[in-house]
């Protein structure tokens, strides 16, 4: 068996297909191109420009790939420790299928914008997708963590308190700490982090707004708090971002 590497990013283009097989550590199928057909575990699902998976450490899992394709793969320690947002990893080890949704698209050609994918701060960008790829509860959609979370997204714009997203869960501060560590492995105040500079990554991509507007759409206080932010998570200025996402 493999040693558990540290979190590696890269792409990769499969043969026909491979024979049932484990490895020691968890990895993320980003397609980019093409299709391939994959079962993990038993669960059959197909890949694609709509759907992504997460392979679980010791799963067994096979593939059969599909004419010209291409992959981004995120090879992760199975130790929870060395990773950012573990609460977030086995929900995804539950689902093992999730949809490529346009923030992770965001993420993705945020990645591939640098040269052999040598980006400023990985671990960074692997909390952000990690927790942008699985920041729902299957088990209880409708519960307090779903509920915290809907009013998250709802309000990304406001200026939103820890109390005041417990209010709209229903909980106490104390329990909704207890729930996103649980749920999500990360903080309420982390977990809002992450998706105001996802919500301000979309808008940058998506939009001529003024960087000064997207930082008040996303929440921020100004344009220079939503580029300490970008800095400090990313390692990127909204400008250089938008620069980047041009010339691609």
């Amino acid at each position: 068996m493999m040693h558990a590497p540290l979190p590696r990013l890269e792409t990769r283009r499969y043969g026909e297909g491979l024979a049932r097989h484990r490895h020691a550590f968890h990895q993320v199928v980003l397609p980019r191109a093409g299709e391939m057909q994959i079962e993990i575990g038993g669960r059959e699902g197909l890949l694609g420009r709509q759907h992504a998976a997460f392979i679980p450490a010791g799963a067994v899992h096979s593939f059969e790939a599909r004419g010209a394709q291409d992959f981004l793969i995120l090879d992760l320690p199975r130790d929870p420790a060395q990773t950012r947002g573990a609460g977030a990893l086995d929900r995804l080890a539950q689902t093992l299928f999730f949809p490529l949704t346009p923030a992770l698209d965001q993420l993705i050609a945020y990645a591939q914008g640098f040269r052999d994918l040598r980006l400023p701060d990985p671990a960074a960008w692997v909390a952000l997708l990690i927790a942008t790829a699985a920041p729902g509860t299957p088990q209880a959609p409708s519960g307090a963590l779903a509920r915290a979370q809907a009013h998250i997204e709802a309000h990304l714009g406001t200026p939103l308190t820890v109390a005041r997203i417990a209010r709209a869960a229903g909980i106490s501060e104390r329990g909704l700490h207890r729930l996103f560590r649980a749920g999500l492995g990360t903080t309420p105040h982390a977990y809002l982090a992450r998706r105001r500079a996802a919500r301000a990554l979309d808008l940058l991509d998506r939009s001529t707004l003024s960087i000064a507007e997207i930082a008040h759409l996303a929440g921020y206080a100004d344009q220079s708090a939503l580029t300490r932010a970008l800095k400090r998570q990313l390692g990127v200025t909204p400008g250089a971002y938008r620069r980047d996402r041009a010339r691609r």
